[in-house]
């Protein structure tokens, strides 16, 4: 399913349409329809930002557990730039945090406390310095001033390893207490499949 709106040319797997929407005609959560809020903006900041430097047009794939965004201007831009694109997305998330939390304070609304909360642990989440997140691309674009590329993927490789191990412990525990929380461990699941992949790209 594709659609284009100004310059940006989305690109919808069906699969993932139906796995975005389905739990939103079914459950009556506003946790779920928060989090999908929080993800669009972060990813509406990226591509704003790209736009904002020039970038003629711009591709986006949806697809389950992942989006991806086409920047074919990263090798042409300078260094502050590139910074800027990739901490658009989490800026986002904190504006977001920052503000709803302002309103929430005079509007106790679900929604408003859920979306700030979780905008707050996307930004967490993805300033880390691991595969597949914002702090990992900055990770890589500073380390790659002093190191070699095969170096700054090992460095990025161990981090992440790190990281799993205590957030999978958490993620299970935080499982067993709610019996329906397993937000940690779906972040956990993303983070070990991006190690598997730079694993391939090493070797």
């Amino acid at each position: 399913m594709k659609l284009k709106i100004g310059r940006v040319n989305f690109d919808f797997g069906y699969i993932s349409a139906v796995f975005c929407l389905l739990p939103l005609m079914l459950y009556n959560d506003s946790r779920y329809a928060a989090a999908l809020v929080c993800v669009a903006c972060h990813e509406l900041g990226h591509i704003e930002r790209m736009l904002s430097l020039g970038m003629k047009s711009i591709d986006v794939k949806v697809r389950l557990f992942d989006i991806m965004i086409t920047d074919t201007c990263a090798n042409s831009r300078s260094y502050i730039d590139d910074i800027s694109v990739i901490c658009a997305g989490p800026a986002v998330n904190l504006s977001m945090f920052v503000i709803l939390r302002i309103l929430y304070a005079f509007l106790s609304y679900d929604f408003l406390y859920n979306t700030f909360m979780i905008s707050f642990m996307l930004f967490a989440f993805n300033m880390l310095p691991v595969e597949s997140t914002d702090g990992g691309r900055l990770a890589e674009i500073f380390l790659k001033r002093y190191l070699s590329e095969r170096t700054v993927k090992t460095v990025i490789l161990v981090t992440s390893l790190i990281v799993i191990i205590p957030f999978g412990i958490i993620g299970f525990y935080v499982l067993l207490r709610s019996r329906y929380n397993y937000s940690m461990l779906f972040f956990v699941l993303y983070i070990t499949a991006a190690v598997i992949e730079r694993i391939k790209t090493i070797n």
